[in-house]
């Protein structure tokens, strides 16, 4: 639809879904291992937005920190998805979401395994 009209560059249009997809991986993470904390969905939502709202607000923490301790940083997942807006996909970006979504899936997988032994 926007062909003949607007120039639409495909780096930056894979760059974004690229940064869709990412999001939306480890967001579904984050609310499965929440819902697998807790039998009722209103205490599972909030214990997602929860953690997201947490791993979010954790980038301002470098500022009350060391200068050269970058830690807090690198566990926000909003300093991830900035890069993307300009079209570079760095591989540091994606491994944290990769590893971030994995680690959640385990959390996951580990949970509903107590669950059922108990």
């Amino acid at each position: 639809m926007l062909l003949g009209v607007a120039h639409l560059d495909p780096g930056l249009f894979a760059a974004a879904a690229l940064r869709l997809w990412l999001a939306a991986l480890i967001f579904g993470a984050i609310g499965l291992y929440a819902a697998s904390l807790s039998a009722q969905p209103g205490a599972a939502v909030l214990a997602a937005f929860g953690l997201l709202l947490l791993f979010s607000v954790i980038g301002r923490a470098q500022d009350l920190s060391l200068p050269g301790l970058s830690l807090f940083a690198w566990l926000a997942w909003n300093e991830h998805l900035l890069w993307f807006l300009p079209g570079a996909v760095r591989v540091s970006d994606v491994t944290y979401f990769l590893l971030f979504t994995g680690l959640f899936l385990a959390l996951t997988r580990r949970r509903l395994a107590n669950r059922r032994l108990a």
